[in-house]
């Protein structure tokens, strides 16, 4: 699979699973890719399997240990689960129109009812995979790290406590966006993130009111013509 859609840290954590299989002298399956992100010390996914009780130390205890002298093939190929796993990481990445694949979402093909391997691990250890599914959905995506590219983020608006948020709006943050954003989260002044973002928009809006009230009288005319002109060519009965 071709992995230039991959994030930097989500290949990262492909390397070490695929250094992992190596020094056990076996192909690339769900669980190298497992412990290869339990051992992330930087990704949200990572963060989400340590609170769930999943440790680096539980999943190894799942790979059978390579007898001394096992010999280290310089190119090990991914068995048909690993494989499967980055393609459901890939699928999931399009679904959620996230315009690259980062190590959240090869959690999430690991989560899958796909990954059977994967599974004996969550059961072993209790997680519930759904809650942990939902956790990882909830969350803000991670940045792109391309080299060259500027810090991206999707970022959706929730609704909220009392607060009317029906609508969830998609946008991309550069890095001092971001940073902002962050600083109100530490500050307590917002909960999450989504909510910094949130209350910078409503304090944008507010702050040039008056160009957005104007802004909203000229689109409401716009409307009137446009509902005009869809009566004229409706009673036309659209012919010329």
């Amino acid at each position: 699979m071709v992995l230039q859609r991959f994030t930097a840290r989500a290949k990262r954590i492909i390397e070490n699973a695929v250094d992992e299989a190596r020094r056990r002298g076996e192909p690339v399956g769900p669980l190298h890719l497992l412990l290869a992100l339990a051992r992330d010390e930087t990704s949200a996914a990572a963060r989400a399997l340590r609170e769930a009780g999943v440790t680096p130390e539980a999943v190894a205890g799942h790979l059978v240990e390579p007898a001394n002298g096992t010999a280290l093939r310089k190119e090990l190929p991914f068995d048909p689960e690993g494989k499967r796993v980055l393609e459901r990481g890939a699928r999931w990445a399009k679904e959620l129109r996230h315009p690259y694949i980062g190590a959240e979402h090869v959690l999430l093909a690991l989560l899958d009812d796909g990954a059977a391997a994967a599974a004996d691990v969550w059961r072993a250890l209790g997680v519930d995979v759904a809650r942990l599914r939902e956790r990882l959905l909830a969350q803000p995506p991670e940045p792109e790290e391309r080299p060259g590219h500027k810090t991206q983020v999707s970022w959706v608006f929730w609704r909220s406590g009392s607060e009317s948020r029906d609508w969830v709006v998609s946008v991309r943050l550069d890095a001092p966006t971001l940073t902002a954003v962050d600083a109100l989260v530490r500050a307590g002044v917002a909960k999450s993130r989504s909510e910094a973002v949130f209350m910078l928009c409503r304090k944008g809006i507010e702050a040039h009111r008056e160009l957005f009230d104007r802004l909203a009288e000229k689109m409401a005319s716009v409307a009137e013509l446009e509902e005009e002109m869809r009566r004229i060519f409706a009673g036309d009965g659209g012919e010329t």
